[in-house]
């Protein structure tokens, strides 16, 4: 089987190099083949696996467990799948409607709180668009993916995979929610209810703060580099920004109020505090942040922050000051003199 499947992937390999509109359809044809062997190859372990359960068990079987309504989008995006350098192919052939399909999966997955998994889903999206990119290009000429306005100086990967995961409307949820939702917490935990509360609402803002991450890591092409510096796609990285940021501030205020905080714990919201709004900066100023996280704030501000955002910074400068480490109140003289350079 793999030197069949390394042959296909070959002459995958070299037809996507070549998007013109009369390839597609050998491409497609190429995928749909090996789909069908691995189908084959796969039904086939399966049922001789039935067998042997049907002749060494005497139980009657089990009814099989009912698929997740979000089965389609989920074996698509798998990084379990094996067929991931052509799923969009198998999307098609499943007849999946993405925009429809990742609604109702957030929806559902927002109701039940499983912002943990959201980090997962958006890293196998990313690797879903990669694998797939010259198939979903192919989707875009053709007019079957619309992408939205105002990002045009950015590379057309990123814009795709912007256009597959909403991102600011699952980082808005997710930190509105750790900030005033319900969370569930032990009350055994060593600094009681409120400490434990806290740290779960910290928890779910890590987790948004990975997909941030993610959701502002985008290149220009190499023709605007140097002529684009704010797009369509800057200012609701910015809202996001800020909300975290703000989230933040509120958890070190509770954690700081909380009487059996342990200093390690008061140390991290600060250090978190301070991390966030400063790589809000470093965005909003065309600035950038190191392998190694080492951050770079610019000279001037390009957007998304204004006079009103003042008043949450100098809230984390002065949080800063109030710290018992030595290192913190360092961050918090920096971070003002840089606030008052900006503004």
């Amino acid at each position: 089987m793999k030197p069949i499947r390394a042959g296909y992937r070959t002459l995958i390999a070299t037809a996507a190099r070549n998007l013109s509109p009369q390839h597609e359809q050998n491409i497609a044809s190429i995928f749909r083949c090996e789909l069908k062997l691995n189908s084959h190859f796969n039904m086939s372990a399966k049922t001789q696996s039935n067998r042997l359960l049907s002749t060494n068990s005497q139980s009657p079987q089990e009814d099989p467990v009912k698929k997740s309504k979000h089965s389609k989008l989920l074996r698509v995006t798998s990084s379990r799948n094996l067929n991931r350098h052509f799923a969009m192919v198998e999307a098609d052939m499943l007849h999946l409607h993405w925009d429809r399909a990742m609604k109702a999966l957030v929806d559902d997955w927002t109701e039940t709180n499983k912002w943990g998994s959201f980090v997962e889903l958006e890293d196998n999206i990313r690797a879903y668009v990669d694998n797939n990119l010259p198939f979903l290009i192919m989707k875009w000429k053709k007019g079957e993916i619309e992408l939205v306005g105002g990002n045009e100086g950015m590379q057309l990967s990123d814009r795709i995979r912007i256009h597959h995961f909403p991102y600011e409307q699952v980082i808005l949820t997710a930190a509105k929610h750790a900030i005033s939702g319900s969370v569930q917490f032990s009350n055994k935990h060593p600094g009681g209810g409120k400490v434990a509360e806290i740290e779960a609402r910290q928890a779910i803002l890590r987790d948004v703060e990975k997909i941030l991450s993610s959701m502002t890591k985008f290149e220009f092409d190499q023709q605007f580099n140097s002529k684009i510096e704010w797009t369509a796609h800057h200012q609701p990285c910015s809202t996001c920004f800020r909300l975290v940021a703000s989230g933040s501030f509120l958890m070190w205020r509770r954690l700081s109020d909380a009487q059996n905080a342990q200093v390690h714990a008061i140390n991290e919201a600060e250090e978190e505090m301070c991390s966030r709004a400063k790589k809000w900066l470093s965005f909003c100023t065309n600035g950038h942040v190191d392998e190694d996280g080492k951050i770079t704030i610019g000279e001037n501000l390009i957007g998304g922050i204004d006079q009103s955002d003042k008043a949450l910074l100098m809230g984390i400068t002065k949080g800063l000051s109030l710290s018992k480490n030595p290192a913190h109140q360092a961050e918090s003289s920096e971070l003002n003199t840089t606030i008052s350079d900006l503004f």
